[in-house]
């Protein structure tokens, strides 16, 4: 979504532990999974309980299939962090316990009606949570991806190449738009000015005030020689 931004170390942990109630588990995780590995949103509802859970164990290589991925020929392979992994043992167990199907072909974001959760319903659980922790800006069911891209370009030294392979964008310019960069080297060049009134630090004095006026004053009297 355009215009979402990334969010702070800080916000991720506040999001996480504010996920609260029956699905909080499967919330988080859903959270979790496109903050870690960039996944689109609608590339995490795809999934299938069979793509995360072979022969009893949470995959180390998340395999996301064509089908699932926007606009893209063929599929592809993320190494799951620490992170999404214990996320998703953890959710899987709450899964077994809830009486949700495991079996391969199993929608694995589940919705209260038993069927494959929506964007719809992804986008008002992300923006109860946010409002819930107080975050400002534009922040969207998108943040957690530009999070990913933040994180992945500043890890990689500021690598365009590959943050452009982790986000799997087939254009530079696209990724170069995504992250923002411009954006945030303006920032830090901005100035910082701060003459508020009552601030005792940055305020010119009066009597300063007055000098540099008369001494305006002085050489507009001043006769041209």
């Amino acid at each position: 979504m355009k215009g979402a931004r990334a969010l702070t170390p800080l916000e991720i942990q506040a999001v996480c532990a504010a996920f609260d109630g029956k699905y909080a588990v499967r919330n988080k995780t859903l959270f979790l999974i496109c903050a870690n590995i960039g996944t689109r949103i609608t590339e995490a509802l795809n999934l299938d309980v069979g793509d995360v859970l072979q022969n009893g164990e949470v995959v180390r290589a998340l395999y996301l299939r064509r089908q699932t991925q926007k606009g893209k020929p063929s599929g592809v392979s993320f190494t799951l962090p620490r992170g999404a992994r214990n996320a998703l043992t953890a959710f899987i167990a709450w899964k077994g316990e809830a009486g949700e199907r495991l079996n391969k072909r199993a929608p694995l974001f589940v919705s209260r009606h038993d069927g494959r959760l929506s964007r719809k319903q992804a986008h008002k659980i992300f923006k109860a949570v946010y409002e819930k922790v107080g975050l400002q800006g534009h922040v969207t069911t998108h943040s957690p991806r530009k999070t990913f891209a933040k994180t992945v370009y500043q890890n990689s030294g500021n690598d365009l190449l590959v943050t452009q392979q982790a986000l799997r964008h087939t254009s530079i310019e696209t990724t170069l738009y995504y992250l923002d960069t411009m954006s945030d080297n303006v920032t830090a060049a901005l100035p910082d000015f701060d003459y508020m009134e009552g601030d005792k630090t940055g305020k010119t004095s009066p009597s300063h005030i007055v000098h540099l006026s008369h001494a305006a004053k002085a050489r507009q009297k001043k006769p041209f020689s």
